[in-house]
């Protein structure tokens, strides 16, 4: 943690190349509608290859794509970027567009004006920038197979709009999920959700109008042949939206830890993933 918080501020303090080599890296990746979207990127290791392709390199670690919340920024991630680096997890979180560094449209149009005014036909085209992150991360050796996304309040229903599109993306994360946030019909996307791994947060005060709705879509669309549940839930009982999304960070005890205990079980190699159930399954116990 000490050593990407001290890179971090290399970074905001316009520091060399060399010395912000442990990242974040700034970044900038451009969608399949023509918007650029600007990011930070977090790596295993510590040498700077972020602008070269070395699959030899990238290719044997997870990567998760991180979506802020609305009005939000890449950088209210910074609480959890150092335990990605000290877990060899690769990270990856972008300002959605019209958020942080991603205001410019097509023909330069100023998009967060349309965030301000709550535009819904932007915030149901957002999948597009996270499909652009992990391709993004594809280009850099990572395996998509490997690659999850992990969002917060609206970043949550992004991700879930973005996995569902790809049969690749098998593993997500949402803190503080609503049903409907900004338009985007996070119900009516599980509809096909299959049996990709989901993790739900949710503070207590929010339960009933987000995670519990959700909990409830998942269980209509779990399959009878299924052996175990394919989602898990945390709900953080007595807390209330001081804790809505990235708020937890830093303010729930061992959150970021616990987050990266799950994404770095999901995102096993296939084979290990099984061998890992099956050693924790009562009967071999």
């Amino acid at each position: 943690m000490r050593y990407i918080l001290m890179a971090t501020l290399c970074v905001l303090l316009g520091a060399s190349r060399t010395e912000f080599a442990l990242g974040p890296h700034p970044i900038i990746l451009e969608t399949t509608d023509g918007i650029q979207i600007h990011g930070w990127y977090i790596h295993p290791g510590t040498h700077d290859v972020v602008h070269a392709e070395d699959e030899s390199f990238f290719a044997q670690y997870p990567a998760v794509v991180l979506l802020h919340m609305y009005r939000g920024k890449k950088g209210d991630w910074g609480p959890i970027l150092g335990e990605f680096f000290d877990r060899d997890v690769a990270a990856l979180a972008i300002d959605m567009r019209g958020h942080g560094e991603s205001t410019i449209g097509i023909d330069g149009e100023d998009l967060s004006i349309r965030v301000r005014n709550r535009d819904e036909t932007l915030f149901n085209s957002m999948w597009q920038d996270a499909a652009a992150a992990v391709d993004w991360l594809v280009s850099k050796g990572h395996k998509k197979e490997r690659i999850a996304i992990l969002g917060a309040s609206v970043g949550c229903s992004v991700a879930i709009d973005t996995a569902r599109r790809d049969p690749e993306l098998r593993v997500v994360g949402v803190l503080s999920p609503g049903v409907k946030y900004l338009g985007v019909d996070t119900l009516a996307h599980l509809e096909n959700w299959d049996n990709r791994s989901l993790l739900i947060v949710s503070s207590d005060d929010e339960w009933d109008s987000g995670a519990k709705q959700i909990k409830e879509q998942l269980e209509l669309v779990q399959n009878e042949s299924d052996e175990e549940k394919f989602y898990e839930v945390w709900h953080l009982q007595g807390t209330g939206r001081e804790v809505h999304g990235t708020l937890m960070l830093n303010r729930v005890e061992d959150i970021e830890n616990r987050l990266l205990d799950w994404f770095e079980l999901n995102l096993l190699p296939k084979n290990d993933l099984q061998e890992n159930k099956k050693s924790e399954h009562p009967e071999n116990k």
